[in-house]
């Protein structure tokens, strides 16, 4: 019975690690052309593909606010995702690396510059 717990602790480690090497040897190849795109920006695969999806779902919402004073619900998206990312250290020019490669792999479509 000793053995068995003893061996339990490492055989878990090892069978996390294969199933996280598949997890990523079978990622999407958008999102393999995604993060390779981002070159150094500090953020943790997962988090990185999250934004990129949050972003195209932003560009997908009204460009109009809905009363004066009050900033578009695009706007808000934005700002809301911006500060977290700032906060997570990400600085300006990594934010806009960020989100053209979120735009450019996952939402071709809503591209606005040339």
């Amino acid at each position: 019975m000793n053995i068995l717990k003893a061996i339990r602790p490492p055989f878990a480690a090892v069978a996390a690690a294969v199933l996280l090497s598949m997890a990523i040897a079978h990622a999407d190849p958008s999102d393999q052309q995604f993060l390779a795109g981002l070159g150094g920006i500090p953020l943790p695969p997962d988090q990185a593909i999250t934004y990129a999806h949050r972003i195209c779902d932003a560009e997908t919402l009204p460009r109009v606010g809905f009363a004066i004073g009050q900033p578009t619900p695009l706007t808000g998206a934005f700002q809301q995702m911006q500060n977290e990312l700032a906060a997570k250290g990400l600085t300006e020019p990594q934010m806009v690396q960020l989100k053209r490669a979120a735009i450019t792999t996952y939402c071709p479509d809503k591209r606005d510059w040339p």
